[in-house]
């Protein structure tokens, strides 16, 4: 499976919707948590269009519970923050999630470390997803007569992450971030190595 211009991918939804599935692609995250009883709702995209939705809730003081929709999957997701400064100073956490995508289903871990200061955070992550498409029967729309059948693929791809948010008001930051991606194997291949995205966060 070839997945060609990865930054184009929201073009291609028809062809995961017959049995291409794939985990989410933005991220954004840091290693503290958003706080007991806190909220933070984080909007992203790429130059080319590829569109993200990122909502936190915080369990604990340590724990937060969210969903993330992009524009070719979403699902749920808990963080633990094991080493939380949520003021200034240094955090790390680690995160599971799943979820649905076009003809299939995900499971990511991430593991994720930030700074926090005044204006600046910067962060890295890495992320591992699995990803399991579903079989797919293609059937004639008058007849019903069966003419393409895409058997089940199962793969797996990494991610690493690096970027910084740049904190304008306790509750609003602009966000920065680039990702490179990374296979095991020769099932899977992305044409384009790096991703740049952009995003607002909202905290209160």
């Amino acid at each position: 499976m070839d997945f060609r211009k990865l930054n184009r991918l929201f073009l291609l939804a028809p062809l995961f919707a017959m049995g291409c599935a794939i985990g989410p692609i933005l991220s954004h995250d840091v290693g503290r948590s958003v706080g007991d009883g806190n909220h933070d709702i984080q909007l992203m995209s790429t130059a080319e269009g590829l569109w993200g939705f990122k909502y936190e809730y915080g369990l604990t003081k340590n724990l937060d519970l969210g969903i993330q929709w992009e524009a070719l999957s979403a699902g749920l997701r808990l963080k633990y923050s094991i080493l939380n400064n949520p003021t200034a100073g240094f955090s790390f956490g680690a995160a599971l999630g799943a979820g649905s995508s076009f003809g299939g289903s995900y499971y990511h871990a991430t593991l994720t470390g930030s700074y926090k200061t005044p204006i600046f955070e910067p962060f890295a992550s890495v992320r591992y997803t699995k990803v399991e498409s579903d079989e797919q029967e293609l059937r004639d729309a008058d007849t019903g007569d069966l003419f393409l059948t895409i058997p089940k693929f199962d793969y797996s791809y990494g991610q690493v992450f690096v970027g910084t948010k740049i904190w304008a008001a306790d509750w609003f930051a602009l966000s920065l971030e680039a990702t490179s991606f990374f296979v095991s194997g020769d099932d899977v291949k992305f044409s384009d190595s790096a991703l740049y995205s952009l995003g607002l966060e909202f905290a209160f």
